[in-house]
């Protein structure tokens, strides 16, 4: 693995590990009126919602960078 890959997947795993994680133990109630449009779910399908969005602008930044690299190979 690259030493990107490896700093970006090392600091993923501490947030989860050290910050996140410990402090998502026994979300499955819903998260009522504050919760807006998401009140009748849980903290954990919001989390679950996050990480979705993460992995979906994760990808458009990918094919931005492809795209932008295939554009200069051109040049």
């Amino acid at each position: 693995m690259s030493l990107c890959g490896e700093l970006l997947i090392g600091q993923l795993e501490f947030y989860w590990n050290v910050h996140l994680r410990p402090r998502l133990e026994g979300l499955e109630r819903p998260l009522g009126p504050k919760g807006g449009a998401y009140a009748d779910d849980s903290m954990l399908a919001l989390v679950a919602h996050v990480n979705r969005e993460v992995m979906h602008h994760g990808g458009e930044i990918c094919l931005l960078r492809d795209l932008y690299r295939a554009g200069r190979a051109t040049k």
